[in-house]
């Protein structure tokens, strides 16, 4: 927050990362794999990597 005048000033900072999807994917294939508790870990159809995966080499 800025003293003199009350603003509240942002740094905010976003990352473009790529999923580890196969080529050619479907993507009835993708939802279908996807379509469970922990999304994030499963690994993508195709792949032997998942979001996460792609997640922790990105950043």
């Amino acid at each position: 927050m800025n003293p003199q005048n009350g603003k509240i000033l942002v740094d905010s900072q976003h990352w473009r990362c790529r999923s580890p999807l196969a080529p050619k994917t479907r993507v009835a294939d993708l939802i279908a794999a996807l379509n469970v508790s922990n999304p994030i870990r499963v690994i993508l159809p195709g792949s032997s990597r998942s979001i996460y995966d792609g997640l922790v080499d990105c950043l």
